[in-house]
């Protein structure tokens, strides 16, 4: 189901951002190539600048969860960033706020510039900006995918930043466990 949503999210982002510019063409505000060229700003901006404000907000929703330290770091070859907290114990009902809020707070931002009196061309930046972002999110959906996709069970996850790795556990049953 998650996985669903991220994919229906993607597809109507970049389906409103189709008509958006349709419309702005028919109404002669921008010309294509200016248009284009803004909108590939925003996507560079959506997969590159903006990753430091994304871990940035994982880690305040850390430290608002309780975690006393944050670590952030990454790997430019494979192109991947995070934001972790040794040793803290994130549950099902954790992760959420945890993975959404980076999404949630710089698409929200985005989808308001949209509505503002910027310029078409800041815009254009915006729905790029917004197109790239809300699919470089896709890691973190794919955490709230495995935690849905067994919400049945009672897990945990937590990062040990020394060994570079995350680890999920299920709560066992123990009132089945025969004698």
């Amino acid at each position: 189901l998650i996985t669903h949503l991220f994919v229906i999210i993607n597809i109507s982002i970049l389906t409103a951002g189709i008509i958006y510019a349709i419309q702005q063409q028919q109404l002669g505000t921008i010309s294509l190539f200016s248009m284009f060229l803004w909108w590939i700003l925003g996507a560079v901006v959506g997969s590159t600048l903006v990753i430091p404000v994304h871990e940035l907000l994982h880690g305040l929703v850390y430290y608002l969860l309780g975690a006393k330290k944050v670590t952030y770091g990454g790997n430019l070859r494979d192109f991947y960033f995070y934001a972790a907290a040794d040793r803290f114990v994130v549950t099902e009902k954790t992760i959420w706020p945890l993975a959404l809020t980076p999404f949630l707070v710089i698409g929200g931002l985005c989808i308001w510039g949209l509505q503002s009196e910027w310029s078409i061309e800041l815009k254009c930046l915006c729905w790029g900006l917004l197109s790239l972002h809300s699919l470089n999110c896709l890691g973190d959906f794919g955490i709230l995918s495995y935690f849905w996709s067994r919400r049945t069970k009672k897990l945990y996850t937590y990062d040990l930043v020394k060994e570079a790795k995350s680890y999920i556990y299920q709560e066992q049953d123990t009132q089945n466990i025969p004698e």
